[in-house]
């Protein structure tokens, strides 16, 4: 899926919860590919906040 893609579903699914809908959304793929950043850019394009963790650098 291209990233302009995932930006596009990233928004549908936000603005779909300011209407009571809720589904969640899982991104996965190869390192650097730009995953946290195209979430980055959907929180800011929405003004919210956006926490960064990443469960791959968490201890168990």
């Amino acid at each position: 899926m291209r990233p302009e893609q995932v930006s596009k579903i990233l928004t549908q699914e936000f603005e779909s919860v300011i209407h009571g809908h809720h589904t969640p959304v899982m991104l996965w793929g190869a390192p650097g590919i730009g995953k946290s950043q195209i979430i980055s850019q959907v929180a800011v394009e929405h003004n919210v906040p956006m926490i960064d963790i990443r469960l791959s650098q968490m201890e168990p």
